[in-house]
């Protein structure tokens, strides 16, 4: 109406009519128009007759549209009042949120970024020379000109609801107004001495200095950070492919995509990421790690960055640590009564070892920060030595390895022990020289943390010997090994009873004493509070392997593995990791494929 309002003064100024003329003619298309909308509604039994003469009645007391007054009565669902109105203008109407799998970024692009949310519209297709263009009032002429005359298309004007063209907009050029905002770098060019310069980019440092402070590329690195944190993602990764970037969250333990970034844009994004955790943006040939911190509110999240160089660019990872999940209980890690009574007898002891295992994120951390948490006191010195620091925890003396000036895990332990500790932790045994220090340390009445990269919690006695330490000092110093394991848990939203085949029942049956009919599993079926995954969040699973007389004897009478594992079964009735995981299958915090799949190397 507001264009044909304007198009009705052009005329009175010509004097072609008069003001008096214009408003009859306005009245009389407004009540044509009314009736033909109150005939739609009743035709489709969408209001009867009685509450449409309300609402009409309503329109002309209120001076209010007629769609307004329906919808504030709550006579009909918007999707209905749009869908009539589609029809009384002769549009099609669309829900462009169910259609976005259909459009294609090039085709939106037709039509420039200004003038899309200055008429608020968006094209969506195009056949030939003509431009499907979703519009939020397809009777304003002079949108469809300027769109015209712009593209050099002919304009097929569709209908939605502005909500939901404003909602395509920020999707579509919010990935591409970076991409017309940044400067192009310079050519690659390639080093005549040797054939490593692939990511030899001669990129002007003055030129990319300005690029990273660019509103584009500033706002998507905080965009990436921001989503990474929203959906509780552990990790950011960001790789440079031949023509194209891929940009990955992990969550739950598990890679998701994300939409990239054009890649010319990258260099200048890597660049932001430098600058934000002190780092040289001119070293593109050798790996850097660095580390920053994001506020969102009241929450703070520590991100620690690694950037290595790659044939076709510089592959960055950042590494979200959230201190509100890294510093949880004990009782919130995943561990049942009984585990967590035998763990947190062993953490309070006097003196002794305690050693995690698993792989590279498995939780190893969190399970020592939480142990650390339980005993610390006024009391006792606790000392830990750490590479990196991952956070600071109050009233305990954490040291940062620095390899590079010899500050090693080994060079650390030797001073700590003049220091007068009563709880050490060490952040990771590598080495024989650190290994020695360790056991030594808990010989001579320290309690002593640390971890180990193996399979299983019986393999630590095999992994030490390895290092060289004699059987006899291992069995004396060593109180518990923990290998771990992190599983997703089952979105509480969306869980249901799942059917396990018979076969797979067979598999587990040797570690569940259940019969095959008598159990009941579960699974998520992917709702919009788990994002459609089916999990949320994560849960632990643990496998404790105690030191007891029988196990010592065991380990300096030199017996296997596997034997020493029999003797842990016997006399502790020690619970494997399959194990740990088909209770917790079983009491629905997480699924049997979960279970099998993450304890897969440990049957």
């Amino acid at each position: 109406m507001k264009e044909k309002q304007k198009l009705g003064e052009i005329l009175v100024n010509r004097k072609l009519i008069t003001s008096e003329q214009l408003k009859e003619a306005l009245e009389i298309q407004s009540e044509i128009e009314d009736s033909y909308v109150q005939a739609l509604f009743i035709d489709r039994d969408i209001i009867n007759v009685k509450n449409i003469k309300k609402a009409q009645e309503e329109s002309k007391k209120q001076n209010k549209k007629l769609q307004e007054v329906i919808l504030e009565m709550k006579l009909a669902s918007p999707r209905d009042v749009e869908e009539v109105f589609s029809l009384v203008r002769r549009s099609p109407f669309i829900f462009l949120s169910e259609h976005s799998k259909e459009i294609e970024k090039e085709i939106v692009r037709l039509v420039p970024e200004k003038l899309a949310r200055h008429f608020c519209v968006i094209a969506i297709s195009h056949e030939g020379s003509y431009i499907n263009l979703v519009m939020s009032d397809p009777a304003n002429i002079v949108a469809i000109d300027n769109i015209r005359s712009n593209t050099g298309y002919e304009i097929i004007p569709l209908l939605s609801t502005r909500k939901e063209i404003n909602d395509a907009i920020e999707k579509y050029y919010g990935e591409s107004d970076m991409a017309n905002s940044i400067p192009d770098l310079k050519d690659i060019s390639f080093s005549a001495e040797a054939e490593e310069a692939k990511e030899q980019e001669n990129i002007d440092l003055a030129q990319l200095k300005v690029q990273v402070k660019d509103p584009p590329v500033v706002r998507y690195v905080n965009s990436i950070l921001l989503k990474a944190i929203e959906e509780r993602a552990s990790d950011i990764h960001l790789e440079a492919a031949e023509t194209e970037v891929f940009v990955r969250n992990r969550v739950d333990g598990v890679l998701r995509n994300l939409p990239p970034p054009p890649k010319k844009t990258y260099p200048a994004i890597v660049s932001r990421i430098k600058i934000i955790s002190n780092l040289d943006i001119a070293e593109r040939r050798l790996p850097q790690d660095g580390r920053t911190k994001a506020k969102i509110g009241s929450k703070e999240v520590d991100i620690r960055v690694s950037i290595i160089p790659t044939i076709y660019g510089e592959k960055v990872v950042m590494r979200l640590l959230d201190k509100t999940t890294m510093l949880m209980g004990l009782e919130e890690l995943g561990f049942d009564k009984s585990e967590l009574e035998k763990f947190k007898d062993a953490v309070s002891s006097p003196y002794g070892m305690v050693l995690l295992t698993g792989p590279t994120g498995s939780g190893k951390s969190t399970t020592l920060y939480g142990a650390l948490n339980y005993i610390n006191s006024p009391e006792k010195n606790i000392i830990t030595v750490e590479d990196p620091v991952e956070y600071e925890l109050r009233g305990i003396n954490q040291i940062q390895v620095r390899a590079h000036i010899g500050l090693t895990f080994a060079s650390c332990l030797r001073t700590i022990l003049r220091q007068d500790p009563d709880v050490i932790m060490v952040g990771e045994i590598r080495d024989k020289e650190t290994a020695e220090i360790s056991i030594q340390s808990a010989l001579t009445g320290h309690m002593v943390f640390s971890t180990l990269h193996t399979n299983d919690a019986v393999s630590v006695i095999t992994r030490l010997a390895y290092m060289g330490i004699e059987p006899f000092l291992i069995s004396s110093a060593l109180r518990l090994s923990i290998a771990q394991r992190l599983v997703r848990r089952i979105c509480p939203k969306c869980k249901v009873p799942e059917k396990i085949s018979e076969e797979v029942l067979k598999r587990i049956a040797e570690d569940v004493n259940v019969k095959g009919k008598d159990v009941t599993f579960y699974k998520g079926e992917g709702c919009p509070d788990c994002n459609n995954k089916g999990y949320r969040g994560r849960v632990g699973l643990y496998e404790l392997f105690q030191i007891t007389p029988e196990v010592r004897k065991a380990i300096n009478d030199g017996k296997s593995e596997e034997e020493i594992k029999i003797i842990a079964k016997e006399q502790q009735k020690m619970v494997t990791l399959r194990e740990a995981g088909i209770k917790k299958a079983l009491a629905g915090i997480t699924s049997l494929e979960e279970v099998l799949t993450s304890t897969l190397t440990y049957e």
